[in-house]
């Protein structure tokens, strides 16, 4: 069998083991807290934006920078509301386009967006 022996801590031990374990935990949280926001990003529409119209059958939007989605929305002269654009994510080369084609034009045009 074994035998178990007690090991008792000075008051002065306890203190300093005590002190030593809450530098451990508030280093660890400063540690934490002070990582998350570097790693998170703020959501943001996109931005650098331009829309357009030939005013003829589309209205085009283009957005480069930023986070979320977008997309163009178009009145045609030949529907009562709003037609749209596929939602895309900013970038050179990425545009959305509402269609009023084939029989209709387009009358007033803009964006829409979406944080993300």
């Amino acid at each position: 069998m074994l035998s178990v022996r007690r090991v008792s801590m000075s008051s002065r031990a306890r203190v300093a083991a005590s002190a030593v374990l809450l530098l451990a935990a508030v280093t660890t949280t400063l540690t934490v807290v002070s990582a998350a926001p570097a790693d998170a990003r703020e959501p943001s529409p996109p931005t650098n934006c331009r829309v357009s119209s030939d005013r003829g059958a589309v209205a085009r939007a283009r957005c480069e920078s930023g986070y979320g989605t977008f997309r163009a929305w178009a009145l045609c002269s030949h529907k009562a509301g709003k037609v749209y654009g596929s939602w895309m994510h900013p970038s050179k080369f990425n545009s959305s386009n509402a269609w009023c084609a084939p029989a209709g034009a387009v009358m007033a045009y803009g964006i829409e967006k979406r944080e993300g």
